[in-house]
């Protein structure tokens, strides 16, 4: 016959291992998730994307909300669309001729501060610039290229020691023509806004979006859409400058 302290102490026995193997288990889980989503030498972005072999869920990042957003959305391509980023605040602004249409939020390159000098500092350039390709099958969902590097990439480049004079003219040449400018010098290039979330500053140097943000944007803005990226204290000139 069991005595009941020794069927309280088997019972005892039983929910201590019954605890432990659940720690065990989803100790085991934890790592095998944190690997599944990284291989060596890369990063994933932290929303989803469809064009991305990323093994990480979905966000439903509620600080993305805006609450100054002008509720009607344009359903066609934009009357004299243009796109002023505010490297400050992380957030892109959509006008249509000097009236403001929405307000997105975005994040940054991985070295947000400063304007971006050559290939691989992960910084966000800073300048004038318009959208010169779209990319309906990016690895971000969506993209968005931009004219970078404009002409004062260009020469700063040059007088920098980055660039040779052929490359500055093929920059040069390419911008005055509205295409798109070399992407493969020392300068880097293909600096595009796309998807993939808006966490954390996340990019090589682009401007990430959610993706039902930058899917709004690839509908109604067309090449050679003017886009101004610049920091606060600037912000307030790129706006004067719409209104003239």
């Amino acid at each position: 016959m069991v005595t009941p302290f020794l069927h309280g102490k088997t019972r005892l026995y039983s929910m201590t291992l019954a605890a432990l193997i659940t720690v065990f288990f989803l100790s085991g889980c934890a790592v095998r998730t944190h690997h599944s989503g990284m291989k060596e030498g890369r990063f994933f972005p932290p929303e989803k994307v469809r064009h991305a072999k990323c093994g990480q869920s979905e966000r439903n990042d509620q600080t993305a909300l805006e609450t100054d957003q002008v509720p009607d959305k344009p359903d066609g391509p934009l009357r004299e669309a243009r796109i002023i980023i505010d490297k400050t605040e992380r957030k892109l602004f959509l006008y249509s001729g000097d009236e403001l249409i929405k307000t997105y939020p975005v994040r940054l390159g991985l070295d947000p501060v400063g304007d971006k000098e050559k290939a691989g500092d992960r910084r966000t350039p800073e300048g004038s610039f318009y959208i010169c390709t779209k990319n309906p099958k990016s690895r971000f969902f969506l993209s968005l290229g931009l004219s970078y590097p404009n002409k004062e990439d260009a020469e700063r480049g040059l007088s920098n020691g980055l660039i040779t004079r052929e490359q500055y003219r093929a920059i040069v040449q390419a911008i005055e023509a509205g295409r798109k400018p070399p992407w493969n010098t020392p300068l880097g290039g293909a600096i595009c806004i796309h998807g993939g979330g808006i966490a954390w500053d996340w990019t090589h140097g682009c401007i990430a979006l959610q993706n039902k943000d930058v899917q709004e944007l690839y509908r109604i803005l067309p090449v050679g859409t003017p886009v101004t990226v610049c920091r606060k204290p600037t912000l307030s000139a790129s706006l004067s400058r719409i209104s003239q």
